[in-house]
């Protein structure tokens, strides 16, 4: 179980168990995004095929380290690897998001940004960025951060992002809503 007294200045666990951050700013996703993506995520075939492919990069290259899935929504990806034996935690700083995770069964839920959860320097050593790069403004700001800040100086890094709607078929309709006006 993580200690997030000793990695992170900004969290507190509430009373359902998720750990909150006192101050949370806003995101560019959209509003109703997790709640339509929990609908669909244990019955798609492109999110359990990515699931797989995730997992099986974490168990090779992060075996025992603890994997911290930023922006993970509703602890789709979490939960899979969790299911695989890993230790997760998930960073979400959506509410319907954090509270859909922890309603899936992944143990260790933070409702926070990275940034405001105000981990230590140096704090994690594996982190996923599954589909959030697109969403955050200052992207290459984002990730020199993530990279110069927070990680350690052993890290794993996996990242995947939606570079284009045509990629959507229109059995992920839901999905190419939600990132057509995101595309890059």
């Amino acid at each position: 179980m993580v200690d997030f007294s000793r990695i992170a200045s900004n969290l507190e666990q509430s009373e359902n168990g998720i750990w909150v951050a006192s101050s949370q700013r806003g995101v560019s996703y959209p509003e109703d995004g997790n709640e339509t993506r929990f609908a669909i995520e244990d019955a798609s075939y492109w999110f359990n095929h990515r699931n797989n492919v995730i997992t099986h990069l974490v168990s090779r290259f992060s075996p025992s380290t603890v994997f911290f899935d930023i922006g993970g929504g509703n602890g789709c990806v979490s939960n899979a690897l969790q299911s695989a034996g890993n230790e997760v935690v998930l960073v979400e700083p959506g509410s319907v998001g954090a509270l859909n995770a922890k309603k899936r069964g992944v143990r260790t839920v933070a409702q926070s940004t990275l940034e405001d959860a105000g981990f230590e320097h140096g704090s994690l050593s594996s982190v996923g960025l599954f589909d959030v790069v697109e969403h955050i403004e200052d992207d290459a700001e984002f990730l020199q951060r993530v990279y110069y800040r927070i990680l350690q100086l052993s890290f794993f890094v996996p990242c995947s992002t939606h570079f284009s709607a045509a990629f959507c078929s229109e059995l992920d309709g839901i999905s190419q809503n939600c990132f057509a006006s995101h595309d890059k």
